[in-house]
């Protein structure tokens, strides 16, 4: 359709989302592959990375350092 050419959904994303998408597979993880593929366009900020970043260190996830650093630089 042309008007889904010229018109873009935003996404504001939370850490719970970002959370959600990066450990399971479900609705959440659907609406990071919407904004990875540019059908919508997703908004953070410092503070919601800030966020995401300490939910990760969550020691009920059982995340390596690494998986951590690989999560907050994705």
């Amino acid at each position: 359709m042309l008007l889904n050419y010229f018109y873009s959904e935003i996404v504001v994303r939370d850490a719970n989302i970002l959370v959600s998408a990066w450990l399971w597979e479900g609705n959440e993880s659907k609406i990071v592959e919407l904004v990875e593929n540019g059908i919508v366009t997703g908004c953070i900020s410092l503070q919601l990375i800030q966020e995401f970043e300490k939910f990760m260190n969550y020691p009920k996830f059982k995340l390596s350092e690494d998986e951590i650093a690989s999560a907050i630089g994705f």
